[in-house]
């Protein structure tokens, strides 16, 4: 994901599917609602079926976007779902 300059977001993490930025929850959300307010998409937003707490919006057929409160790997993660980018889950991680 690139930033309005063109520049990516964040350094990689890691692996190349991941993207680190330095932030909070709150900043999390604030991503994850600037880009469904871009995409014109509020109303789409529902309670993720598989992560308590998070949130999911399915802009089109082929593309979606999430936000945990939490990863696996601990900070919270906004993700991009792409169908071409064959089921690969975009992240990016918000660190302290």
């Amino acid at each position: 994901m690139k930033k309005p300059d063109g520049a990516w977001i964040g350094p990689s993490g890691d692996s190349q599917a991941v993207k680190e930025v330095s932030g909070s929850l709150k900043d999390a959300e604030k991503l994850f609602y600037e880009i469904v307010k871009v995409c014109n998409v509020e109303h789409l937003v529902r309670p993720h079926p598989k992560i308590a707490g998070g949130l999911i919006a399915h802009i089109e057929e082929d593309l979606s976007i999430g936000l945990r409160s939490v990863s696996s790997s601990g900070p919270p993660t906004v993700d991009i779902m792409i169908d071409e980018w064959r089921n690969k889950i975009r992240e990016i991680k918000f660190k302290t």
